[in-house]
């Protein structure tokens, strides 16, 4: 690993950024503008690393009462943020024993525990080491089978709703059907009964979550404002649920007897103590690959059929590989899907356009440098995955254009490797990439095999950026039989 940096002896210099106002920083332009918005103005103003000021109430921050009540013992008086690929590898791989996950994930840890997201240190390890095989390449093959039945149900439902021309939610139905193979294949139950509550209670809990990771003053939960009511009720469904789902998995009333990581939680004892996992820390888990585990793909889905509805000309491509390599009569081997080259170029496109989280955070232990610039121990610092990319020095073109040949095999080799991490890269990676990528090759080679989506609004689908970048209502198409 990387040395630590002194930035006493190298030519460090201080971090531009917006001035901010006494007492409340940037904080009125981040709330009026947004702070998606007003991330992406700063970099396009101050370049590629730069320094958000946050809210400083001197009183409050100078009493443990005040400070508790509020919940800012820990709140960060400034956010460090880079948008270069460079700076992002660096914090994600070369020199990630500095950077962990600290107070920036205190609003993820109220709503997913200390699962793998948001765990660090040993406990990460231990619960990286026992998912880590219900993601390899052997047990997506076993998954296999499922995918492609939840696909077929859903195509038969559409062939009785859609097929004549009905326009329909399609993300909607991205969200059920990723739910529904989730359910099935980590915690062999099938979560369709309970599709529409748990989507708007996962919808209410992002959006909850996501206002308080903004960096403002953030009132503890147990105080009932009417938002904190809203995302403590959302949390209260999706614990009942999950806690559902681990009961019946406790008394083997499970809806499918195929191996799951579910199983695998509840067989695992502690190296040490023997001990087994609790409710609670089973509870984090499936909470956290419950909610991560399907809107990731949902998302991926949703952007796809979009982009491949307004651009025919690789609709056709994406149409002609399939039709020339998966088969109709039986589920898609994992040899065919990966010959779905051209398909696969046009997900990492939509991934890189629309990534489905748009910014995270990690915390220097140590001072360091980044790009020249110094970064205090301590500080607080957001890597815009939204922004890198579309850096201009890495993206050639218009980085706002949809153009898949981009990761043509030799341009991925010359690219930079921190300039295209929507699953991240280093320690840290998304363990459920590569579930998720198959997930997605599956359904697209049966969706695609079998319609043409035709968008109602030719516009392009605007989004919403809060924990994840995704579409900010209903994505509505209207399906035509090939």
């Amino acid at each position: 690993m990387q040395s630590a940096v002194d930035p006493s002896a190298t030519n460090a210099q201080p971090l531009p950024g917006p001035p901010g106002l006494p007492i409340v920083g940037s904080i009125p332009d981040l709330v009026r503008k947004g702070r998606f918005a007003f991330i992406l103005e700063s970099w396009r103003r101050y370049g590629d690393i730069f320094s958000i000021p946050l809210i400083r109430l001197p009183v409050v921050d100078q009493s443990p009462w005040l400070s508790h009540v509020l919940a800012r013992e820990h709140a960060p008086k400034e956010l460090i943020v880079t948008c270069h690929p460079e700076a992002a590898d660096q914090i994600l791989r070369r020199r990630s024993d500095n950077y962990p996950k600290g107070r920036g994930y205190d609003a993820v840890r109220v709503l997913m525990g200390d699962g793998l997201v948001t765990a660090t240190g040993e406990s990460w390890r231990r619960e990286r080491r026992l998912l880590q095989p219900a993601f390899r390449r052997p047990a997506i093959r076993d998954f296999l089978p499922t995918m492609e039945r939840c696909t077929a149900d859903m195509l038969a439902t559409w062939e009785r709703r859609y097929a004549s021309g009905h326009a329909f939610d399609v993300y909607g139905e991205m969200m059920d059907l990723a739910r529904r193979i989730i359910g099935l294949t980590m915690f062999g139950t099938d979560l369709g009964p309970s599709s529409s509550e748990s989507a708007q209670a996962i919808t209410v809990a992002l959006e909850g979550m996501g206002r308080r990771m903004e960096g403002t003053v953030a009132l503890p939960l147990s105080i009932p404002t009417p938002a904190n009511r809203r995302f403590q009720r959302a949390i209260d469904l999706l614990n009942q649920i999950v806690f559902d789902i681990i009961g019946r998995a406790r008394d083997g009333r499970l809806d499918s007897d195929e191996p799951n990581i579910l199983q695998a939680m509840l067989a695992a004892r502690d190296e040490e103590s023997g001990a087994p996992m609790s409710d609670r820390q089973i509870r984090d888990e499936v909470i956290t690959l419950y909610i991560a585990g399907h809107e990731t793909t949902a998302l991926t889905l949703t952007w796809s059929l979009d982009y491949l509805a307004r651009y025919p000309e690789v609709r056709e491509r994406v149409e002609a590989e399939i039709a020339a390599t998966v088969r109709d009569s039986e589920a898609p081997t994992l040899e065919e899907l990966d010959r779905m080259t051209y398909t696969r170029m046009v997900i990492d496109e939509v991934l890189r356009l629309r990534p489905p989280a748009w910014a995270l955070a990690r915390e220097a232990v140590a001072e360091d440098e980044l790009l020249g610039r110094r970064i205090p121990a301590g500080a607080v610092v957001m890597f815009n995955i939204y922004a890198i990319h579309r850096h201009p020095e890495f993206w050639e073109g218009d980085p706002e254009a949809f153009d898949p040949d981009r990761f043509l095999p030799a341009k991925v080799e010359a690219r930079h490797r921190g300039a295209h991490i929507p699953f991240i890269v280093g320690p840290r990676a998304c363990i459920g990439k590569i579930f998720s990528i198959y997930e997605t090759l599956l359904a697209l080679a049966r969706l695609l095999a079998r319609y043409r989506f035709e968008p109602v609004d030719p516009a392009p689908i605007p989004f919403t950026a809060v924990a994840t970048l995704r579409p900010s209502g209903p994505v509505m198409m209207r399906i035509r039989p090939r």
